[in-house]
């Protein structure tokens, strides 16, 4: 295991991947949640160890070729769609939104990042603001990305409560399938 662990700053439990990635087809991802998740935001802090990759969150997460990801690369805070590719280990990556973000490496940077529909509205720090359009992925998981060295602490999940019923309900109807399918063989 080369990429990710838990380990501990301070008392607090941080996530940790310490992989030096440098190819730029692939990227250490962790994934979490539901692939019906639709309008949520999330939150966490992160502090890539240099500013030589790129390292953030990952949103409505399909496939890792298919997901937005907004976070910093080098000294631009960057909100992107990776729809496939192009050819072979050539992704199909198209910036949305981008801007000049400064940001040390090894100190901890804020993001926010709320999906609402097509929208998808970012702040990193407490200046940094990107928006843009985009209904290429409708609802996905999320997830942690890095290619260089990353601490990632404060991670959360939140939507309205009308969202969280809609999702409860999803999910209980996806079960009430699975269990019909499964009764039926």
């Amino acid at each position: 295991q080369r990429a990710w662990r838990v380990i501990e700053e301070d008392g607090v439990r941080v996530m940790l991947q310490a992989y030096e990635n440098d190819l730029d087809y692939t990227h250490p991802m962790l994934v979490a949640g539901d692939s019906l998740w639709r309008n949520y935001r999330v939150t966490a802090q992160l502090t890539p160890a240099s500013d030589k990759g790129q390292s953030g969150i990952v949103l409505r997460y399909r496939s890792d070729r298919c997901y937005y990801f907004c976070g910093v690369d080098g000294p631009r805070a960057v909100l992107k769609r990776v729809h496939h590719a192009t050819a072979f280990h050539k992704p199909d990556e198209r910036i949305l939104a981008e801007k000049s973000c400064s940001w040390t490496p090894g100190k901890y940077l804020r993001v926010q990042v709320d999906v609402d529909g097509s929208r998808i509205s970012a702040r990193l720090g407490d200046e940094v603001v990107l928006e843009a359009e985009d209904s290429t992925y409708p609802q996905g998981r999320i997830g942690l990305m890095s290619d260089v060295p990353t601490r990632f602490k404060d991670i959360k999940v939140t939507t309205t409560a009308d969202e969280r019923a809609w999702l409860t309900k999803q999910i209980a109807d996806r079960e009430q399938e699975l269990r019909r399918l499964q009764a039926a063989n």
